[in-house]
């Protein structure tokens, strides 16, 4: 093929992996009707799509694609293949963007697919079976969704655990044997033959990740936020990744296996981290639940409200007459968890109106009387207040609580 442009003189053009035509001398690809220069071949950077040929239409065509559920994932992922194949040729050339790659990405999409949803349900069987068992043992509720739920998270990271140095791998020998990649001992035996090609490929997806959190966190402010990171996310994942992949048989010499070794002790060391947060968070939350039922029952009552002082806990419930919308009805239960006796002073009870007027308890109920609370009992009393229209706005003014603004 000979043909020749504005821009460049003659030319004998030769096909590239992904179909483009380049110059025989490597100088020119003919994209867009003309002929347009070419970077310098070597090996390619993280980052070496920025000084290709029309590189952003390109990748924001590819990331509209991938925006279409399933099939977009499929064809990032058979695009990530073609650019690889591109670069393993030596031509730094993102391929052309359309939907041609979707055939060859699947194997990998459809495999992540599949795994997902047997973790998903692991990770639900042993939830449920930890749960049944704590429920059998304990009876409580509190201890049994505070187990569980730790359960389920650690089983699904655990599944997902291989899923970051499988990816690249799995890209690579998908290439080459397309849906063989299904035989999981040939894939782990893959990575484990690889170890540096494989953690060498999980460091550019890191890389990738933490670029994409700071493209969400800046985006998360405007409306759609997530869809335009997402534009911009997927194609660069593509262009990244698909360098390890070239490399795969020759990662960067500098990129020793003590690298790969730290960078994944750190991947094992991060995910035990992760996985102690939901045991922390479900064993703290059922030992308050367990301990402060009250207090738990009142977070989701209207009407309710609780205070913790020096002396222990006060839970208050405030209520309205449904008949006489004047008449304010308050029950407070002192519950003392400190070593000493605690003293309730009834002159601490008052009202305050939305006007400043304040209020004095009611002979609508009998008036409390002072009491003295002995460490770890409890003591209810109740008081009433009259005001002075029925669509008065208040506040109450309790032992133990202070001044409350969120009475009804």
């Amino acid at each position: 093929m000979a043909t020749g442009g504005q821009d460049a003189p003659e030319v004998t053009a030769k096909q590239i992996p992904d179909g483009s035509w380049v110059s025989a001398d490597n100088r020119w690809l003919w994209r867009d009707s003309r002929w347009q220069p070419m970077p310098a071949a070597g090996p390619p950077g993280w980052f070496w799509f920025v000084s290709t040929p029309g590189w952003l239409p390109t990748l924001l065509v590819i990331g509209l694609i991938g925006l279409i559920p399933i099939a977009g994932v499929m064809n990032i992922y058979g695009y990530t293949i073609f650019t690889a194949r591109n670069l393993r040729a030596g031509y730094h050339v993102l391929p052309p963007a359309n939907l041609s790659y979707i055939g060859l990405g699947a194997p990998v999409a459809v495999l992540t697919l599949a795994w997902s949803l047997i973790a998903v349900m692991l990770a639900m069987l042993a939830g449920l079976v930890v749960g049944l068992a704590t429920y059998a043992q304990s009876h409580s509720l509190p201890w049994t969704a505070g187990l569980a739920v730790p359960t389920f998270f650690t089983v699904l990271a655990l599944a997902n655990l291989p899923n970051l140095p499988l990816f690249v791998p799995a890209l690579e020998m998908s290439d080459r044997e397309g849906w063989g990649i299904f035989r999981i001992g040939r894939l782990l035996r893959h990575v484990t033959q690889h170890w540096r090609s494989a953690w060498y490929g999980a460091a550019v997806v890191l890389l990738w990740y933490a670029m994409y959190l700071a493209i969400v966190l800046i985006l998360s402010a405007i409306p759609f936020g997530s869809i335009l990171a997402a534009l911009v996310g997927l194609p660069v994942l593509a262009a990244m990744v698909a360098v390890p992949i070239a490399r795969f048989s020759d990662p960067p010499a500098g990129f020793g296996k003590g690298a790969a070794n730290t960078i994944a002790a750190g991947w094992l060391v991060f995910w035990m981290l992760a996985m102690a947060v939901p045991w922390a968070i479900g064993v703290a939350a059922a030992s308050f639940v367990s301990s402060h039922p009250d207090q738990v029952a009142c977070v989701f009552e209207p009407g309710c409200f609780y205070s913790t002082s020096g002396n222990g806990d006060a839970i208050a419930k405030v209520t309205r007459d449904a008949q006489d919308p004047t008449l304010v009805t308050v029950e407070v239960t002192y519950i003392n968890t400190s070593g000493t006796p605690a003293e309730v002073n009834p002159a601490d009870y008052s009202a305050r109106t939305g006007t400043g007027e304040i209020l004095l308890p009611s002979s609508d109920c009998a008036a409390p009387a002072p009491a003295t609370v002995a460490p770890g009992t409890r003591l209810t009393q109740q008081v009433c207040f009259r005001l002075p229209a029925a669509a008065d706005t208040f506040d109450v003014h309790l032992p133990w609580i202070g001044w409350d603004y969120n009475t009804p």
